[in-house]
């Protein structure tokens, strides 16, 4: 009698869930349909607003915001001028020209264009971009579906579709011949035969070739190979190459990184040690902890054949609780290292693929010598060297010298501030973007106030 009883139970909360499930969908379709946002980032070109159950506009809100009053609704809007206008050259390129995602990338790269977020453009973020119908004024919900294995691609019949209810930016005309360029290339991208072909060829030119080189090779990225046989390793088998050959030369690479990385943290920190400073490394983070309260990060990037060119691969991703990341780039055969010292408030900025060209727009965090970086870091007593360049955002012993304070920074901060009162809640996007352009032409007042919100940590130090 337990079990029978248990077993009804068990069944009506299924039902009740199931149920459930059915009035938050409808729920969230009848807000939709009503014209608001059910959720979920805008694209480029476009601003969430926070409006009254009648419309009645109250504010625009920046990236993380929410709305201050539970009753109210967000809606989409077109976002400012400058940004409309770029999303309307971005279609109006891809559509009137011959070039694909990855130049269309490139291209507005090397025009000085960054997304919202101040970092460059991507074939993904232009993929996505391209294909996102709120800009057409079309509102599509209910893509994935959440499934026992985790969230998939839901079928056609399950979107939500409706049509015209928020303010286009992108006329359908221009649209439609977006999306049909983008599909007649996507398809003879990625028929699998001509995936092979590509691939057979660039690996008789280079039997070493490996996932990050294949574009600049001339084959599709790794993903459309994953996407088509399921793993790298099913396309080499496929043409006869030995995926535990490929998986040791992966390993020999991943090695000698290793070996080489560790050998600078040494080089490093004998150096710091022989100008007075208290070190303590950590071989396995790679780390440098500097008189018991500085951590520094030290990451070693060869030149490779990423994107269609040459790049340095810098991740992101914040894997230890470091204070400053040194970069050493070295070129294709291994030589010809630069140095890049780059402070953690600067790493949101930085780019995660690094082109040679994208090097002068880093000049302020380059490090000529490494004799100059106990004093950039600020933690030993020594001189300035004659011909140190100015560091980047956070560097304690540049922010906090007068001495550094050049007269157009004044005039720069003041136009700054007057900006920032007029246009910060409306334009939050391009305040940070404002920012990051002070920061790297090194004006004193933006290191200034930098230096103030990121003090380190000590107690996660110890």
């Amino acid at each position: 009698m337990a079990v029978l009883l248990k077993n009804m139970k068990r069944a009506m909360a299924a039902e009740y869930s199931r149920e459930l499930g059915v009035k938050v969908r409808a729920g969230q379709v009848r807000v939709i349909q009503q014209g608001f946002s059910a959720g979920g980032g805008p694209a480029l070109g476009l601003v969430r607003q926070a409006v009254t159950r009648d419309g009645l506009q109250r504010t625009t809100l920046g990236r993380g915001e929410r709305k201050a009053i539970q009753s109210d609704r967000v809606r989409l809007v077109p976002a400012g001028d400058a940004e409309v206008a770029l999303v309307q050259r971005i279609f109006q390129l891809y559509a009137d020209t011959d070039i694909g995602v990855s130049q269309l990338a490139v291209r507005l790269n090397a025009e000085g264009y960054r997304t919202r977020s101040g970092v460059e453009f991507t074939d993904h973020f232009l993929h996505r971009l391209i294909t996102h119908e709120t800009l057409m004024g079309d509102y599509v919900w209910g893509k994935q579906m959440q499934t026992p294995e985790g969230e998939v691609p839901a079928p056609p019949e399950r979107h939500v579709r409706f049509d015209g209810l928020i303010e286009p930016i992108i006329s359908r005309e221009i649209w439609e011949k977006v999306q049909q360029k983008h599909r007649r290339r996507g398809a003879s991208r990625r028929n699998p035969q001509r995936l092979l072909d590509e691939l057979s060829v660039a690996l008789r030119r280079n039997p070493a070739l490996t996932a990050p080189d294949l574009q600049a090779a001339g084959c599709a990225s790794s993903d459309a190979y994953w996407n088509a046989f399921g793993s790298m390793e099913a396309a080499y088998a496929l043409l006869g190459r030995d995926p535990g050959a490929v998986r040791l030369s992966s390993l020999s690479r991943e090695r000698k990184t290793k070996a080489t990385t560790q050998e600078h943290v040494a080089l490093v920190a004998s150096l710091l040690s022989g100008q007075g400073c208290k070190v303590v490394t950590h071989m396995r983070r790679n780390t440098i902890v500097v008189n018991d309260a500085l951590c520094l990060q030290v990451y070693v990037s060869t030149l490779r054949g990423r994107c269609k060119e040459p790049t340095w691969l810098i991740p992101r991703r914040r894997l230890t609780r470091s204070e400053f990341r040194l970069l050493f780039l070295f070129g294709e055969t291994g030589q010809g290292g630069r140095m890049l010292l780059v402070p953690e408030s600067a790493r949101p900025q930085f780019p995660v693929l690094l082109r040679p060209a994208l090097l002068e727009d880093w000049l302020p965090l380059h490090l000529p010598d490494l004799a100059e970086l106990a004093w950039r870091l600020g933690v030993a007593s020594v001189t300035r060297p004659p011909d140190a360049v100015r560091s980047g955002e956070g560097i304690r012993s540049a922010v906090m010298d007068e001495s550094s304070r050049r007269p157009s920074d004044r005039r720069q901060w003041s136009e700054h501030q007057a900006w920032c009162r007029q246009n910060a809640s409306t334009h939050p996007g391009e305040l940070a973007a404002r920012m990051a352009d002070l920061l790297r032409a090194g004006n004193f007042y933006a290191l200034r106030l930098k230096a103030k919100m990121a003090k380190p940590d000590k107690k996660a130090m110890q």
